[in-house]
């Protein structure tokens, strides 16, 4: 039973990851367009998240900060060779189409 929950939880996790590709290309986050046309668009939106992960924890409670913070850097960790493998996959495709969007810069964009 107790392997049971792990394996769960460990799916769940897994999957609550998501993939900063997906999320870039597809335009699901607010603050940043549609990143299709873009190479590596997934690698900069993770690169991104990183450095705004305190001005989002800002918004917490301490207490929540206490959960939020090393889930979130552990679900970041996890998203990074995901996100590159992806992005790869992806690469003939970003070459092929003219982006729209301005491309991500981790360090400039700001975070919302």
């Amino acid at each position: 039973m107790r392997v049971t929950r792990l394996t769960c939880l460990l799916g769940i996790i897994g999957l609550a990851a998501g993939c900063s590709t997906v999320v870039s290309n597809a335009g699901l986050d607010p603050a940043v367009e549609a990143q299709i046309g873009n190479p590596y668009s997934g690698v900069r939106f993770n690169l991104m998240s990183w450095r705004c992960l305190r001005s989002v924890a800002a918004g917490y409670s301490p207490a929540t900060n206490l959960l939020y913070l090393p889930v979130g850097v552990a679900l970041l960790l996890v998203d990074v060779p995901l996100s590159a493998v992806a992005d790869t996959a992806m690469f003939p495709v970003d070459l092929m189409v003219d982006s729209r969007a301005k491309p991500i810069h981790p360090r400039e964009t700001e975070c919302d």
